[in-house]
């Protein structure tokens, strides 16, 4: 159920949403009646990501401020309030159509037209001026055209926003103000802006509205700031001969650069439009006074990332200082265009030691690498690294290292080329590079391991190391020392020293990840938001408390990658989005066998989880708010089961029976119950409530159902007796249970803590003692249809096969059926294979389409919680 629906379900007494009638930056907009007041009206619901960094309750607090605005030009606000979270604002709904909609339809207005609307606006803003309300955010889209005439729609929501979410606005990817209609000192950041800013947007929307394009433009929006910053506008009456030249005057006043220069008022801005002996305080066509001094713009440009939806708060409160830390931190939104990163971790961008440059493994048929430069537009990819995951830099910002399947590589980024430095079977979760040359990065089972490019052997590093230290998966960073680095894994962070060959904990992370952010600090991020804690080399620990730098904006389980420079930049990822029903997807993919190649389905967004492919190999179950199949041929969708039938939200765990007659799940509750849904009827029936865990799976006979187990004990459900029954006791949660479908096996994974699992099997039905499978971590096994092969992923992300054994052999040698590079991600999502085992079905995290850009990031040491 969407956020709409929730929403839609909690105020049925009071209005009924009968259809969206668009999106905006900040709300959605649906058109609803009142019932109450037996009225249509536009219900506006906020942003959930802007909801979460604003507060909702402080934004609501601000916007009915705004309420007490009574003007026949200011479109009143009807209603507010919020519903678990979800922030909604009413307004009249207005039969007609907003300015942006004429333009775009006539390109110019007529002259007389334009003045109207241009002083029925004036006028509107004047009313709200003198109650001290700014409005901040005028542009054609917040001006609505009624029988001919103006009405300001949003009034004071931009102020909301800006009161109660400041500088974290930008870090949703939006900014208060349009590039277009921004003021010079809107652009740059200042705070405490007045009613000029709002006389220099209506001069913008007049100005378009005659000649058909606002002042500035360009072909992004750090082109249009640059010349808001820095051009006079091209007189009207060049354009229009039939433009009055006091009207010329009157925009370009209100046009000024410095706010002095503009007129005291809206009313004085309207009277100058109908006073024919106006002009202006300046000569005609004089160029527009340069408030920023010409090498400070060109210092600045690079930093402006070419983005549709650019924040430009990458001008904020940068001023002409010589020390960066005293520079306030600026922040700003990185597009990616169409390219995305495959999956959402540190690991799958990193950011150069110069600041500059990214480097991205996207998608290009397979994963490879791309490099998107900060000061210039678009992504390049780099051809030759098929495969390529956890990419590092070198110390000059030329070279990237990254990993496939078995090999440590290096490309260089100029020119391409690319040469192997080592084999790393079992893959990496990531290196670092010292400026002496040395290469550390991890290897499966080995721990760490270096290297020197541009060659040598690697060797490793960790003899003195603990086994069960060595078999993590750790991921290095160097310090600029080059000597010293502290390595995660397992929620841990260890301090070395290449000198003394040792490991010092530093300390349990908790449920966080940690990334190095020169030149002594580590960044913890995690169900706490985004944490700065300072390591002292010298006495090996961490020095001070940690000090919270961003708050998360979503629900805990969605981490935010991050990457640094070594110059006080840093990269963040929009944490991944959760609801009760589980996480958001964009679709299912479907990997061949052997191929290495992810190829989409046509399936939109959706919370689903659990994916299960059906006997007969034809569809896929999936679970999330409804049990849903989807047929791999047709593409055909059908809703199976669901609230509706159980009046239980969220259904999960769904499983066929031997025959795809029936779909067992479970519906979340206290205690859960499991269903059973007919596929010939539709019936839905109750079987049992769950004991300790869900469903697991049905075994061949279909008559007894595997019930998974957080504390160990795992059961049985007899359905024929009707009697649940203990089967082994493990060591942890069990989960994941097969069996095997001809018999003779049960397959399971085991957690032993920290997020790792094992792959184990036992014999069945008469139940034996376990034979460990996986040899240095798994999840998730699945049997081949015939029973020869077991499949189960890796923590490098690959899936494997291995043998069943026959006659009393051991389980064969793991094989890799679907490389790292599909799905690298050790938190990547469950998959299911075909009866034949040739073809992987995978669900598939949306792609991250944009970064947030935070220039300076140690000004967020002194404001701490931002």
């Amino acid at each position: 159920m969407s956020a709409a629906d929730r929403l839609a379900n909690a105020l049925t007494d009071r209005y009924r949403i009968e259809r969206e009638l668009g999106q905006g930056g900040m709300a959605t907009v649906y058109l609803a009646q009142d019932l109450r007041h037996d009225r249509r009206v536009a219900l506006k619901v906020l942003r959930p990501d802007l909801a979460a960094v604003i507060g909702a309750e402080r934004f609501l607090q601000e916007i009915r401020t705004t309420a007490n605005l009574q003007h026949p030009h200011i479109l009143p606000l009807h209603d507010s309030g919020q519903v678990d979270g979800t922030v909604f604002y009413v307004m009249p709904y207005v039969e007609g159509e907003s300015l942006r909609d004429r333009i775009s339809r006539d390109k110019q207005l007529p002259v007389d037209q334009a003045l109207q609307v241009a002083r029925e606006v004036a006028d509107a803003l004047g009313y709200a001026h003198e109650r001290g309300v700014i409005h901040r955010d005028i542009k054609p889209e917040n001006i609505l055209l009624q029988r001919g005439h103006a009405l300001v729609a949003d009034f004071g929501i931009a102020l909301a926003a800006s009161r109660t979410g400041g500088s974290r606005m930008t870090e949703t990817g939006m900014s208060l103000g349009t590039p277009h209609y921004m003021s010079p000192e809107q652009a740059m950041g200042e705070r405490d802006l007045d009613l000029r800013t709002d006389i220099y947007a209506l001069g913008c929307v007049l100005y378009e509205m005659l000649v058909g394009e606002p002042p500035f433009t360009g072909a992004t929006a750090q082109q249009i700031v640059a010349k808001v910053l820095t051009d006079p506008p091209r007189p009207l009456t060049e354009q229009r001969r039939t433009i009055p030249s006091n009207v010329d005057a009157a925009v370009r006043q209100a046009l000024e650069k410095l706010p002095a220069d503009r007129f005291g008022s809206t009313a004085e801005f309207a009277r100058a439009l109908g006073d024919a002996g106006f002009m202006g305080t300046s000569a005609a066509h004089r160029p527009a006074p340069r408030t920023v001094r010409t090498n400070q713009v060109a210092r600045l440009v690079p930093w402006a990332i070419a983005s549709a939806s650019l924040a430009v708060a990458v001008w904020l409160g940068l001023k002409d200082r010589s020390r960066s830390d005293a520079v306030e931190p600026i922040f700003a939104s990185i597009d990616l265009e169409n390219t995305g990163i495959s999956g959402t971790g540190s690991d799958n961008f990193t950011l150069s030691p110069d600041g500059r440059q990214l480097a991205l493994t996207v998608e290009q048929g397979t994963v490879g690498l791309a490099i998107r430069s900060l000061d210039s537009v678009g992504i390049r990819l780099l051809a030759r690294t098929r495969g390529a995951n956890h990419p590092f830099w070198s110390p000059d910002s030329k070279s990237v290292g990254y990993f496939t399947e078995d090999s440590l590589k290096v490309v260089e980024v100029a020119s391409g080329s690319v040469r192997a430095l080592c084999e790393t079977p079992g893959g990496s979760q990531g290196g670092t590079w010292a400026a002496d040359g040395t290469i550390l990065f991890s290897a499966q089972q080995l721990g760490l391991l270096r290297t020197r490019a541009p060659g040598g052997a690697c060797e490793n590093w960790m003899p003195r190391a603990r086994d069960d230290l060595r078999a993590r998966a750790l991921r290095p960073y160097f310090f600029p020392d080059g000597r010293h680095f502290i390595a995660t894994g397992d929620q841990d962070v260890w301090l070395g020293d290449l000198g003394t060959d040792s490991l010092v904990r530093l300390g349990d992370l908790t449920r966080a990840e940690a990334v190095l952010a020169p030149p002594d600090w580590v960044l913890l991020r995690g169900t706490n938001g985004l944490m700065a804690q300072r390591v002292d080399l010298g006495n090996k620990r961490f020095s001070g408390e940690p000090i919270r730098i961003l708050s998360q904006p979503v629900n805990p389980r969605g981490h935010t990658a991050v990457a640094v420079s070594s110059n006080g930049v840093l990269v963040r990822s929009a944490p991944a989005t959760f609801d009760s029903a589980g996480p958001s997807y964009e679709g299912v993919g479907v990997v061949e066998r052997g191929s290495g190649v992810l190829r989409r389905l046509g399936i939109g967004t959706g919370t689903w989880r659990d994916p299960r492919v059906s006997r007969d190999g034809r569809r896929l179950v999936l679970g999330g708010w409804n049990i849903q199949t989807f047929d791999l041929a047709s593409g055909r969708w059908v809703r199976v089961a669901g609230p509706v039938e159980t009046g239980v939200a969220v259904s999960s765990r769904p499983i066929w029976s031997p025959r795809d007659s029936a779909i067992v799940f479970q519906q979340a509750g206290a205690p859960p119950e499991i269903h059973a849904v007919s596929m010939a009827s539709g019936t839905v029936r109750s079987l049992l409530q769950a004991r300790g865990g869900g469903p697991a799976d049905v075994s061949p006979d279909g008559n007894r159902i595997a019930l998974e187990s957080f504390l160990g004990r795992v059961h049985e459900w007899d359905l024929l007796k009707d009697t649940v029954v203990r089967l082994f006791e493990a060591p942890g949660p069990v989960t994941g249970l097969r069996y095997a479908p001809g018999g003779g096996w049960l397959a399971y994974m085991v957690g032993s803590g920290g997020g790792t699992s094992d792959v184990f099997v036992r014999r069945y039905p008469a139940i034996g003692d376990p034979v460990r499978v996986s040899t240095g971590g798994g999840r998730h096994p699945r049997w081949r249809a015939d029973g020869s092969e077991l499949f189960y992923q890796e923590p490098s992300g690959a899936v494997v096969a291995v043998t069943v054994p026959r006659m009393g052999a051991g389980f064969g040698p793991a094989r890799t059926v679907v490389p790292a590079s599909v799905f690298s991600d050790w938190h990547g999502d469950e998959f299911d294979v075909s009866p034949d085992g040739q073809r992987f079905y995978f669900l598939i995290r949306p792609r991250v389409r944009s970064l947030g850009l935070i220039l300076n990031w140690h000004g967020l040491l002194q404001r701490p919680g931002r």
